[in-house]
């Protein structure tokens, strides 16, 4: 794992996709700092990537936000976010949002397929992205995110 808090763990699938599972509590400056270059070199490297996100309610200050929107620059076009969350104040503003910015997207953990589909994920990709989930749910214990364990469950990802 690139990051492993207990209110936030990060990591990528592979150079194009990278988790993100939050608690309640928002991501630290110092963690934000761990994930932001891996994140912003493998937009300058690759035609798309993708963000899966998975949220009980924490995020990216509105400071972190900035910052990460700063650094990609005009890269960030190739950027994909799904928010997986049944939070509805980070429903509310991830879909006001998604207004603005056409490259973020809101789901509920019911809706992974639909999540998927967001972004863009070809059949190999999914099947890839279903094998880092299950190994993801396998080393997070369950109840230490809502969303993700919801999300696991309509999966049916071992745990």
């Amino acid at each position: 794992m690139l990051v492993d808090r207990p209110h936030f763990v990060a990591d990528y699938f592979d150079p194009s996709t990278m988790l993100s599972l939050h608690a309640r509590q928002s991501i630290t400056d110092a963690e934000f700092i761990t994930v932001l270059p891996p994140f912003v070199d493998a937009t300058r490297r690759r035609a798309r990537v993708h963000s899966l996100v998975f949220s009980d309610g924490g995020a990216p200050s509105l400071t972190q936000r900035r910052r990460l929107f700063d650094a990609l620059g005009e890269h960030r076009r190739v950027v994909r976010n799904a928010v997986v969350t049944d939070v509805s104040s980070v429903r509310f503003v991830i879909g006001a949002m998604s207004l603005v910015v056409e490259t973020v997207q809101v789901f509920s953990p019911d809706q992974m397929s639909q999540a998927m589909d967001y972004l863009g994920y070809t059949i190999r990709e999914r099947r890839d992205a279903l094998e880092q989930l299950a190994l993801v749910a396998q080393k997070v214990p369950p109840g230490r995110f809502f969303a993700f364990d919801r999300a696991a469950e309509k999966l049916k990802l071992s745990r």
